[in-house]
C-alpha cells in the first residue's frame, strides 16, 4: 500500500514540475490561410508556464511564458520586441493583432502535403526562360537574339516537400557557353521557393529572382 502512494505521489510531482509534457500551445502552427501565408510556429514546453518559440520568419528560439493571471496569454520574447500570442478557447487558434494559427495535427498536416505535392506536379518538366539585353548590357545583338538562357529541369526530390533542379545558363557574350549547377528547393504551401541545397560549383545564378516561387517558373515557357 505504501509503495502504491509513494508512486502516486512521484507521479503528481512530475505533473506539477511542468516537464517537457504537451498541452495546448505545443506542436506546430501554421497560419489559418496557409494557402498563401506559410508562416509556421514550432512551440515547445520547457517548464511550468515555460515554453520556446520558433518562428519560420527568423527561425530563432525565442523563450516565453503564459502570463501569472491568464493562461491564455502567451509572451514570446522580452522587452520592447515581445509579442502576445493569444489562446481562443472558443476556434482553438493562436492569435496576434494581425494573424491567426491553428494546430497541424495529422489530418492537416496531410492536407497541406497533398497540396505542395500538387504544386509540385504543376512544375515538375523542363522549362525556358529568355532574358534579352537591356541598354545597360554591353551585348550587342543584331538580329534580337536573347543576350541569355536559362533552362530549367525540375523533378519531385527524395526530400519531402522539395523539388530537385537543374539550371543551365547560356550566354550569348560566352560564345554558346553552357554553365550548369543543381540544387534543392523546398516548396512552401504558398507556392514559395527557398533554396536549401547547392550541388556543384557555379552556384552564383541561384540568387537570382526568376524563380521565387510556383507561378514565377509557370511563366517560363514549357518544353516538355
Amino acid at each position: 500500500m505504501k509503495k502504491i502512494i509513494f508512486t502516486l505521489i512521484i507521479g503528481s510531482m512530475l505533473v506539477s514540475c511542468g516537464g517537457n509534457e504537451s498541452d495546448k500551445y505545443t506542436g506546430k502552427w501554421v497560419d489559418v490561410n496557409w494557402k498563401t501565408d506559410s508562416r509556421t510556429l514550432e512551440i515547445t514546453k520547457k517548464g511550468k508556464n515555460k515554453y520556446t518559440v520558433v518562428s519560420s520568419f527568423d527561425r530563432k528560439e525565442k523563450e516565453a511564458k503564459t502570463e501569472k493571471d491568464n493562461e491564455d496569454i502567451l509572451v514570446v520574447g522580452k522587452g520592447l520586441t515581445a509579442t502576445t500570442l493569444k489562446y481562443d478557447n472558443g476556434t482553438e487558434e493562436l492569435r496576434t493583432l494581425s494573424s491567426s494559427f491553428m494546430k497541424v495535427d495529422g489530418e492537416l498536416q496531410k492536407e497541406i502535403d497533398t497540396h505542395i505535392q500538387g504544386l509540385i506536379n504543376e512544375v515538375s518538366g523542363k522549362w525556358q526562360h529568355e532574358v534579352m539585353p537591356s541598354i545597360f548590357d554591353s551585348y550587342d545583338s543584331n538580329n534580337n537574339e536573347p543576350f541569355e538562357v536559362y533552362t530549367y529541369e525540375i523533378k519531385p526530390s527524395e526530400e519531402k516537400n522539395c523539388i530537385d533542379m537543374k539550371v543551365e545558363l547560356k550566354r550569348a557574350k560566352d560564345n554558346g557557353k553552357v554553365i550548369t549547377s543543381e540544387g534543392v528547393f523546398e516548396i512552401l504551401s504558398n507556392g514559395q521557393i527557398n533554396l536549401i541545397k547547392t550541388i556543384g560549383k557555379n552556384t552564383n545564378f541561384f540568387s537570382n529572382s526568376f524563380y521565387t516561387n510556383i507561378d514565377s517558373i509557370k511563366r517560363f515557357k514549357k518544353l516538355n
